[in-house]
């Protein structure tokens, strides 16, 4: 920030003709702001997204963002947004090929908010992930903000119900590997585009053995500014041994439970229909016989349904779900407000800096708060004359270009 030039000290005891007029020099300022180009590193500050701040690694991460995050990884919150938006679709199989271009795997139209993923995934990953999230064995925190989680291979292998859990520790290893492998990207209008993994690196540990899997800096971040599901181990179990011939219904249960009950009680058949593409082919009679299959198996899995609170009227067509006690919810944190936080922090890094004025007189910067994006509001001292004033409107890029970084090192240097 600020810029070199020739510094010579000041004298407080120096006589001035002129005194400090505040209201002139603010409108000096404020006319000159326009003449100032901008400060750049590798993007303008003022073409910084909210994401691109958000997920900044070398940003600072907050008490509540910690708190927030230890809450949900210590009651094994899941990101609800994984069985909400599709991420994993209503299929049980299926190769884990690569995209020829990110696929958008859910869209708000009206907003422009989209989720892509870079490679398919499927319901027995999200089997995987959910054991992996609510009954670990232990979890480190790292100092750079990710997280380790311990977990066994056969006891997840165990849990999905293998007969011989022992022999299938690769095939989990192998779910896990390929959803680290896959890249998901949110482009939000209002907060930017961002690019991420749900998973990072996994393998052995040294110390007894346990299998570990990481959830990097910006997956936690992910997590954190995301709706936690919690959902107790024993109905998640529940979730994970449903058949693997029913893997649309599987998604379909996932996809109530993990979004708070409908404000009108119930889902139509169609809504489903739409989000899972059933019937939704260019044959008319193979989408009538797919539509009619769901709603056989709909009906022959009532019982199932029931143990999760959700009803299916064939009458009219409805999912009906009014919650379950076993299912709770835990709030986001906003990365508006954590972009908040930094600007008032980032703004900080100015006090005590020194300006010259347009009348060239070099005045300290006792504090600063901000008046809107682009301009900020200063209290300053000038010690030539020792007297305060304030500067009511400066541009955040004219304050960048005026610091004067020879006289604020110089009388750093001094205290």
């Amino acid at each position: 920030m600020g810029r070199r030039r020739k510094f010579i000290p000041m004298d407080k005891n120096s006589d001035i003709d002129n005194p400090i007029n505040h209201d002139d020099f603010t409108y000096i300022l404020d006319e000159m702001s326009a003449s100032v180009p901008p400060v750049t590193k590798n993007i303008p500050k003022d073409q910084l997204t909210i994401y691109d701040i958000y997920f900044d690694k070398k940003r600072e991460t907050f008490n509540n963002e910690k708190a927030n995050l230890s809450k949900k990884m210590g009651g094994g919150y899941m990101d609800a947004n994984w069985f909400r938006r599709n991420m994993f679709n209503a299929t049980s199989r299926g190769k884990h090929n690569r995209y020829k271009k990110f696929k958008t795997i859910f869209e708000n139209t009206s907003t422009g908010f989209k989720i892509m993923v870079s490679h398919s995934l499927h319901q027995k990953h999200a089997d995987v992930i959910s054991i992996l999230f609510t009954d670990y064995a232990g979890i480190e925190k790292q100092k750079d903000g990710s997280l380790r989680i311990f977990t066994s291979l056969y006891h997840i292998a165990k849990k999905m119900g293998y007969k011989y859990p022992e022999r299938a520790s690769e095939n989990i290893k192998s779910y896990i590997d390929e959803i680290r492998l896959t890249d998901f990207k949110i482009v939000n209008p209002a907060m930017g585009v961002s690019n991420f993994t749900i998973l990072g690196d996994s393998d052995w540990s040294n110390i007894d053995g346990s299998y570990y899997v990481d959830l990097g800096v910006k997956s936690a971040r992910v997590l954190a500014m995301s709706t936690g599901l919690s959902i107790a181990k024993p109905l998640n179990e529940k979730i994970v041994l449903i058949s693997d011939k029913t893997p649309k219904l599987k998604a379909l249960i996932r996809y109530v439970i993990a979004s708070k009950p409908p404000i009108r009680g119930y889902y139509t058949l169609e809504h489903i229909f739409d989000k899972y593409g059933i019937g939704k082919g260019e044959n008319d009679a193979t989408n009538r016989k797919d539509k009619s299959n769901f709603r056989k198996e709909l009906k022959d899995h009532t019982e199932t349904l029931g143990t999760f609170n959700i009803t299916y009227d064939a009458e009219k067509q409805r999912i009906y779900y009014e919650g379950h006690e076993q299912i709770t919810f835990e709030s986001g944190i906003k990365p508006k407000q954590i972009v908040e936080k930094l600007t008032e922090n980032d703004l900080n890094r100015y006090i005590d800096s020194y300006i010259q004025l347009p009348d060239n007189d070099l005045v300290r910067i006792v504090s600063i708060s901000e008046v809107d994006k682009d301009y900020v509001r200063l209290e300053i001292y000038n010690h030539k004359i020792s007297k305060s004033a304030t500067i009511k409107k400066i541009s955040k890029k004219l304050l960048e270009a005026s610091i004067d970084l020879d006289a604020t090192e110089y009388y750093k240097g001094k205290e």
